[in-house]
Order: structure tokens, then sequence, then C-alpha cells
């Protein structure tokens, strides 16, 4: 019965996860996100791969391409970038 409790409620996390979504700038956004990638402890899951994490970043900015990513820092990084380059510059 717990194991059944556990994957519900890692199923409800993840569907809330993935609604994360830029509403701001981009730094409220990453903000938020690792906020939420903290609280929820997500490295004790051993079954949501570094790539689904990216892949999740990136579907929620609001105007930004990211094509090649490695790394949240390395996506970080880019929508920054693209958000000075393309809006501020």
């Amino acid at each position: 019965m717990r194991y059944v409790e556990g994957l519900v409620a890692e199923m409800i996390w993840q569907r809330s996860f993935n609604k994360l979504a830029q509403e701001k700038d981009v730094e409220v956004y990453i903000k938020k996100f690792v906020k939420n990638l903290i609280f929820n402890d997500f490295d004790a899951n051993p079954y949501l791969s570094k790539a689904y994490f990216i892949s999740s970043f990136i579907s929620g900015l609001k105007e930004l391409k990211i094509l090649k990513a490695t790394s949240l820092n390395q996506v970080f990084d880019e929508a920054n970038w693209q958000e000075e380059y393309f809006f501020h510059g």
C-alpha cells in the first residue's frame, strides 16, 4: 500500500512540475524551477533523468528556443543570454 501511495504522490508531483512555465523574465523562471527541484528532492528519484529536467525547463520557456544542452546550468546560461540578446540588447 505504501508503494502505491508513493507512486501516486510521484505522479501528482510530476504533473505539477511539468506545468511550470515562464511568466516573467528568465531569471524568475529559473529561480522558480530550481526551488521546485530542491523542494521536491529530485535527486532522490532514480527514474527521472537529467534529460527529463532539461526538456522540462526548455518546454516552459516563453519565446526562447534552446536546441542543444547537456546540463541545466548550460540551459540556464543560454536562456539568460538569449533573453538579454533578443529582448534587452
